[in-house]
């Protein structure tokens, strides 16, 4: 049963700064605004434009996401530190057509001042085990990233991520196309 706002673990940054790792709530609709809205003001390597998101399209995001986590279609993970949002993290079920019942779609990002610390290790492997436990059929999850994202990729890696695809040219970054990897975690050892 999904329960907004639901603390799942805290853990310390810096030896010294607490960081709740927990479920949205609606009042977290501003501090998600505004973090999107910097992720896109930075241009940094995620799939949003670089414009700004409106608050009526941020209460539709939410408003979605509740009712998809509500079905048992999602999981969406904050990290909250001081009252602000410094990480998010989601898997989805692709679709509820049989065939395709049993794949999760990963997103992940992480706060600019956060980066580089090991809070994007912690979310993903909060949001994992969460979804495991929660999307009932997931037998393994997807992801898409940037190529020139090395970060990301070699954390992908090191957490048991497979590539599987890359599409060569498949992302407009920067004035320039780049290659869109494609990567697979198995939550068992469904990879047979």
């Amino acid at each position: 049963m999904f329960i907004p706002g639901k603390k799942l673990d805290q853990i310390l940054l810096k030896d010294t700064e607490l960081v709740t790792i927990r479920y949205p709530r609606w009042q977290d609709l501003d501090k998600l605004l505004e973090y999107t809205n910097n992720l896109a003001q930075e241009d940094t390597y995620i799939a949003l434009d670089n414009r700004a998101i409106s608050r009526d399209e941020e209460i539709e995001y939410l408003s979605s996401t509740f009712k998809a986590i509500e079905q048992g279609n999602k999981v969406l993970l904050i990290a909250e530190l001081n009252n602000k949002i410094i990480s998010v993290a989601d898997i989805k079920r692709k679709s509820n057509f049989a065939k395709e019942k049993h794949i999760g779609i990963l997103g992940i990002s992480v706060s600019k001042d956060y980066r580089g610390l090991g809070l994007g290790k912690v979310m993903l492997s909060s949001v994992i085990k969460e979804a495991s436990n929660v999307i009932s059929g997931l037998k393994m999850i997807v992801l898409e990233v940037f190529s020139e994202n090395e970060v990301a990729v070699n954390l992908y890696k090191r957490f048991g991520f497979v590539e599987f695809g890359r599409l060569k040219k498949g992302l407009y970054y920067k004035d320039s196309y780049i290659d869109c990897i494609k990567m697979v975690y198995y939550l068992s050892d469904e990879s047979n």
